[in-house]
């Protein structure tokens, strides 16, 4: 049974040495992404302001506003709020929609299109590197397309 519980302890310090790796390799492709964007890179530390002005630099500040209220009727109910029932889940809804239309606009500010868009919503890590460590170059903000 020793022999068992060492391999399982083994295991889990590997994962989370690994994600402790993929963590830190995040931050510095972010801190890099507001580097191009002409932001201080610390600013990518903190979670609200940082979404802030992903927003501000990619799209309009309007929409961070509406998201941020979605997100906090959802933490509503978590937080002991009465149930909202289909309107907690339309908020969701309309969260993850604004999310997804973010990503895409920061893809259109550094010239990639709707597929590096796709990678950005489900594999974001992974093409927050591609934008932070690899060549691409911020072009401002892609203007009012929705």
């Amino acid at each position: 049974m020793g022999e068992i519980a060492a391999v399982l302890v083994a295991l889990f310090s590997m994962a989370a040495v690994g994600m402790l790796m993929f963590y830190v390799l995040t931050v510095i492709a972010e801190w890099r992404i507001f580097n191009k964007m002409g932001e201080p890179g610390w600013i990518s530390l903190i979670p609200l302001v940082r979404d802030y002005i992903l927003y501000q630099r990619t799209w309009r500040t309007q929409w961070f506003w509406i998201w941020l209220v979605c997100m906090a009727f959802g933490a509503w109910r978590i937080f002991g709020g009465d149930d909202g029932g289909s309107l907690r889940v339309a908020a969701g809804a309309g969260a993850a929609l604004l999310h997804a239309c973010e990503q895409y606009r920061l893809s259109k500010s550094f010239g990639y299109g709707l597929l590096f868009t796709i990678g950005l919503i489900f594999l974001n890590p992974v093409f927050l590197l591609i934008l932070g460590l690899g060549d691409s170059a911020y072009l401002g903000n892609p203007g009012e397309e929705f």
